[in-house]
């Protein structure tokens, strides 16, 4: 009788096969898996096109900030340039009473509203 091709003469597994066999799982595992994957993807956040971001602008020796459409966000009047720690978010950092000699200055956080914000902060300072 005879046992098939499972078993060479001493009876052992033929290692061939199980090796192919698992690597054929593996795969098909990884096709559904990628599968799965593109039919259920997330929507982008934000369109590049529609997204706000924001940029220091300096006109006649006096700093503000702008938008990529070129809206004025934080008026053109402060003497230090205004710090923008991420142009894609609404936060502006302004420095005044700058000391230069003793290396001292004051910080004030704004948003987009013009609206100051972090005040219970002596000085902020961005990365």
């Amino acid at each position: 009788m005879s046992r098939g091709r499972r078993y060479d003469d001493a009876r052992k597994l033929n290692i061939k096969k199980v090796i192919a066999t698992i690597i054929a799982i593996i795969v098909l595992i990884m096709f559904i898996i990628s599968i799965k994957k593109l039919l259920t993807s997330k929507p982008k956040t934000k369109n590049a096109a529609t997204m706000e971001t924001y940029f220091p602008v300096y006109t006649n020796g006096k700093w503000g900030v702008i938008n990529n459409k070129g809206n004025t966000i934080l008026d053109i009047d402060q003497d230090e340039m205004v710090i923008i720690p991420d142009k894609n978010k609404d936060l502006f950092i302004c420095t005044y009473d700058v000391n230069y000699e003793n290396e001292t200055f004051q910080t004030k956080v704004f948003d987009k509203n013009k609206k100051e914000i972090l005040t219970n902060y002596k000085n902020v300072r961005s990365n």
